[in-house]
């Protein structure tokens, strides 16, 4: 039996493994990425004070950071200050996803029957899958610290080991809660999207709680409701309360517990009743493509409402952030040499706003190959190219399915930041704005074509060394701002080959460059996919 329980362990470890690496390096690099940005721009202590002022005058900021008590104690506060709230979210998401993955998601692809023809118990297999995947979570935790740790490196960042473990255990404290949500969901439904749509509105009900009792003073309360404002108020550098700390653990486990009991169901069943029959639908299965389309329609539609939703808030708060910055000078070098925009403040913070953009769209391009590599995996493509269907026609249109929907959710975007922007009374013109989003689609074209040579080389890496090339882009991006890095270290980066002035043109010929490289890249992949084997898992 041990054995057994091992090997179900080590199951749930390799599934999550990828995305904890990613996680950890992201959590961590931005913890360093903003310590290093900080102490670049306002190396002196009265520059710092300048620009804490300059965020107190900016509450509405606190939707999306932490506390502004933290920008009390410099660079670390910072740190803080940037990166707990925005990285405890993306940790939860994770979480939730990766264990009702490996749960409610194998089940639904029939691997769970497999598992319960071991000697162990259905409780036992899946608290011993979980138990994996909190092995791999350990693992981030540990890469974020050890990246965190490595921040007091730098001049003027001081930190102790304890700082550095509340800082990080705050930020993956929400994991461990959502961790357990996603074991009890996954109980819930019969498929896993229906058990994330269980999932995913509470998690973001508590993120919003979060925002709104952060930014309005008199519902600070609202901040002992949610584990998101658990995080904020264990207040890791300055009263570092670890008992809000501990609320993770114990809940994390209550509502995981309540999951596992649940689960001595019926194989294939769920808790919450649904139909056992349903009417028929016949739109979009005349064929491949619009099959692909039918399956991804949803998805790609709520990437394209993140990106409306993105820079609508961002065009918001535009013309109030850039007033409430006017005298800090090294917040308009940062602002400037991200968007390359030193004439006009208000463009600078809407520049945001399109970089948000391109990683969502180099983002729905990962997501784009990870649909054609799961229909490979679970021999969907078997069935397919049963058909009379070739290999090189499957792929191209599954890619150029994937380019459609970015390009259109980029003008949509560029649509929405014009509109809000004209409405704030900031000078955007139409032409520019719209140009903006088109010229993205070099960096993506680039990133597609990338994804699909390694994606008929290894298959199952593809994914992920898309996820490492866009973290790296946004990471050295975000480094740029401090003028430290060499400029053969900033050429790594996809994003420092895009354009995003909006008060000037793109260059149109660094654009068609990159869908050069892109395009070939894809030829490549091509005419290689059509020689191997169909690889499943």
């Amino acid at each position: 039996m041990g054995r057994v329980l091992r090997a179900l362990q080590w199951f749930g470890f390799r599934q999550a493994l990828k995305g904890a690496l990613i996680v950890g390096a992201v959590a961590g690099g931005m913890m360093l990425v903003q310590g290093a940005g900080y102490i670049k721009s306002y190396p002196d202590l009265a520059s710092q004070h300048e620009f804490t002022l300059t965020l107190l005058k900016a509450p509405s900021l606190g939707f999306i950071y932490g506390s502004t008590d933290d920008l009390r104690i410099g660079a670390e506060g910072y740190m803080v200050y940037r990166v707990l709230a925005v990285m405890s979210l993306v940790v939860a998401i994770w979480s939730l996803m990766t264990v009702t993955r490996l749960l409610r998601g194998n089940e639904e692809d029939g691997r769970y029957e497999m598992l319960r023809t071991s000697a162990a118990s259905p409780v036992a297999i899946s608290a011993n899958i979980v138990l994996g995947f909190l092995y791999a979570f350990a693992i981030a935790f540990v890469i974020a610290s050890l990246l965190t740790w490595s921040a007091t490196g730098i001049k003027g960042i001081v930190l102790s080991a304890g700082d550095i473990l509340l800082m990080n255990a705050a930020m993956f404290g929400p994991g461990l809660v959502f961790a357990g949500v996603g074991v009890l969901i996954s109980q819930l439904a019969v498929s896993r999207r229906r058990a994330l749509l269980y999932g995913l509105l509470p998690l973001l009900g508590f993120f919003l709680l979060r925002s709104i009792g952060n930014v309005v003073q008199d519902l600070h309360w609202l901040l002992k409701l949610t584990p998101f404002g658990w995080a904020q108020l264990s207040s890791p550098l300055l009263e570092k309360l670890s008992s809000w700390l501990a609320l993770f653990v114990v809940w994390g486990a209550m509502i995981g517990a309540v999951g596992l009991v649940l689960n001595m169901r019926d194989l294939g069943s769920s808790i919450l009743p649904e139909r056992t029959t349903q009417r028929p639908r016949y739109y979009l299965l005349g064929g491949p493509l619009r099959l692909a389309l039918r399956s991804q329609l949803g998805v790609l539609i709520a990437w394209g409402l993140a990106a409306c939703s993105v820079t609508a808030i961002v065009g918001a708060i535009s013309k109030l952030a850039s007033q409430a910055s006017v005298g800090s000078s090294g917040l308009t070098k940062s602002l400037s040499a991200i968007s390359g925009n030193a004439d006009n403040i208000t463009i600078s913070f809407l520049s945001f706003g399109t970089i948000m953009v391109a990683i969502l769209m180099m983002i729905v391009a990962a997501t784009t190959l990870s649909a054609i590599r799961s229909d490979e995996a679970k021999h969907y493509l078997d069935t397919i190219l049963a058909a009379p269907v070739r290999p090189l026609r499957w792929l191209p249109g599954r890619l150029g399915l994937g380019l459609t929907a970015m390009a259109i959710i980029g003008i949509l975007a560029g649509l929405v930041l014009f509109v809000v922007a004209k409405a704030q009374g900031v000078p955007v013109e139409f032409g520019k704005s719209l140009a903006m989003s088109v010229a993205s689609l070099g960096a993506v074209i680039f990133l597609l074509g990338f994804g699909c040579l390694v994606y008929s080389l290894r298959p199952s890496w593809a994914v992920i060394g898309m996820y490492i090339v866009i973290a790296w882009s946004f990471i050295i991006d975000l480094l740029s701002a401090t003028g430290s890095l060499s400029p053969w270290l900033l050429k790594t980066s996809l994003l420092h080959y895009l354009s995003f002035n909006l008060a000037a043109w793109p260059d149109w010929s660094t654009v068609l460059a990159l869908s050069a490289l892109g395009l070939a890249m894809v030829a490549a992949g091509l005419y290689v996919f059509k020689r191997r084997d169909i690889v499943t898992d």
